[in-house]
């Protein structure tokens, strides 16, 4: 952390220096993780936020969101869900600088997965915006499935923080199921401002006996600079499967390019239907991202052989099978 940088007001003759880029080291203190508050919390455990002049904020627990910092320093991460249930929020970087915490992963389940917890903002002046949480499995032995969604990257990367990222967001969730079986969303990536857009999170896989890939998200858009690529759908497998589509490339509002559009998911099954490459980002004074392509799956022997192609092209209803 870097401290000494000072805001000076004058009143009545007098000057008050008051301190908002960082203070002496000695005054700062970190909040405590959730379990060090309390060893005997068993389910959404709050991260300590750590002291007003400087500090990180603690880890959350059991699903309980990350301490924020305050004037300068760090979010504290979401905890992990517990099983089935979401993951933590990151907590806020502090309002001067200070980046925010990743988000908690949902929890892994039998029918449901957890929901991954969205990342912590970013200070006014630096950081970076925390990544978000990843969506929890659901492996069901009986009945359907649904896969957590990612969680949402983190935001507030404000018109004077030059540098900040915005965060990615969380991969959905697989899903494994004899009866229907859904992958969770992606999570959106965290917009910029004048550097770097989040990445849209991945479409969680699922295999039943109808699987729904899920599906990839939009990427973070950026007001000057690089925003974020949309993120790959989910593949499925099973009876009648549905790959996921991909998610929309992140915009460049006014200088850049347009990101990547994400590719879809592939799919095997009868009838398999393949999911859709995203749209590639705009650009107000750049060039617009290449479109997502579709994938496609083969079987050749007991091989699957997964293809790409953009997606004006058009592909059979059902898998061709070559012999072994």
């Amino acid at each position: 952390m870097r401290y000494g940088s000072s805001l000076v007001v004058a009143a009545g003759g007098a000057t008050l220096a008051l301190v908002l880029a960082g203070v002496a080291p000695a005054q700062a203190a970190d909040g405590r993780d959730a379990l060090q508050i309390n060893p005997d919390c068993r389910s959404m455990c709050k991260g300590g936020d750590g002291d007003f002049w400087g500090g990180n904020g603690g880890a959350g627990a059991y699903g309980g969101a990350g301490g924020n910092a305050w004037l300068n320093g760090n979010g504290g991460r979401g905890g992990d869900g517990l099983p089935g249930q979401a993951g933590g929020k990151g907590g806020n970087g502090g309002f001067s600088r200070g980046s925010g915490g990743d988000g908690g992963h949902g929890g892994d389940g039998t029918n449901v997965g957890g929901d991954g917890g969205k990342g912590g903002a970013s200070g006014l002046f630096g950081g970076n915006a925390g990544n978000g949480g990843n969506g929890g499995n659901a492996n069901a032995g009986s009945g359907d499935a649904q896969g957590g969604r990612g969680g949402d990257g983190g935001s507030r990367i404000s018109d004077l923080n030059s540098k900040g990222i915005g965060g990615n967001g969380g991969n959905g969730g697989s899903a494994t199921a004899p009866g229907a079986a859904r992958g969770g969303d992606g999570g959106i990536g965290g917009p910029g401002k004048w550097y770097l857009g989040g990445r849209g999170g991945d479409g969680g896989n699922a295999s039943g006996a109808s699987a729904h890939g899920g599906a990839g998200a939009k990427g973070g858009n950026v007001f000057s600079g690089t925003p974020g690529s949309g993120g790959a759908g989910g593949n499925a497998h099973g009876g009648a499967a549905f790959g996921g589509n991909g998610g929309e490339g992140g915009w460049a509002i006014s200088f850049g390019n347009g990101a990547p559009g994400g590719n879809g998911g592939a799919a095997t099954g009868d009838p398999a239907t393949h999911g859709a490459g995203g749209a590639g980002g705009r650009s107000g004074l750049g060039t617009a991202g290449p479109n997502g392509v579709s994938s496609r799956t083969l079987q050749v022997g007991n091989v699957w052989v997964t293809i790409q192609a953009p997606a004006s092209v058009r592909f059979p209803s059902s898998a061709p099978r070559f012999p072994s």
